[in-house]
């Protein structure tokens, strides 16, 4: 099973979040930063987002990437 995890922080706690969960998730496991995301999505089976929320918003370099991504990630776990 192969996992892409994708983020955005601003001071590095969804950061710091991410690689305490990647210690948990069982198979092949990558992560990426929402802006800099170069991985084909198609290739991975289960696509974990994650981010800050600020003001009741998420970080917007998540949402342009749910956005450009989203017919992929409505097929994906």
């Amino acid at each position: 099973m192969k996992t892409l995890v994708v983020y955005a922080t601003k001071y590095g706690c969804t950061q710091e979040c991410v690689s305490i969960l990647k210690e948990y998730l069982q198979g092949e496991v990558k992560i990426s930063t929402a802006e800099k995301c170069r991985y084909d999505l198609m290739q991975f089976d289960t696509i974990i987002i994650g981010g800050s929320v600020y003001l009741g918003t998420m970080r917007k370099e998540v949402i342009k990437f749910c956005k450009r991504n989203q017919k992929i990630l409505l097929k994906k776990r």
